[in-house]
């Protein structure tokens, strides 16, 4: 949970994913503001200018995933790699 704290922006090694679960979350990026509400969703370098925080008096929940040295996210529609099936044993086997 994040509490209201006057914005400073940083930059450093990385990458962050942002999720806002409950309130309304303000990020800044660069020259960008913006508020992102439950749901909303943010994916940046953080060699960018940022900072986020509560866009109100009121507390934030988000969830926050940081990758410090910037590997970007391998994205599947599955839960399966692609040519992969899974056995009931859980194990997993190349499709024939």
């Amino acid at each position: 949970m994040l509490t209201h704290r006057k914005p400073k922006l940083v930059t450093h090694s990385g990458h962050e994913w942002l999720y806002v679960l409950v309130g309304e979350l303000r990020l800044v990026l660069g020259t960008n503001d913006t508020a992102l509400r439950p749901g909303g969703v943010a994916e940046f370098g953080t060699s960018t200018p940022h900072w986020f925080g509560p866009a109100h008096a009121e507390a934030v929940q988000i969830l926050h995933l940081f990758r410090p040295h910037g590997d970007q996210p391998v994205n599947r529609t599955s839960p399966y790699a692609p040519g992969v099936t899974g056995t009931p044993a859980g194990r997993f086997e190349p499709e024939s």
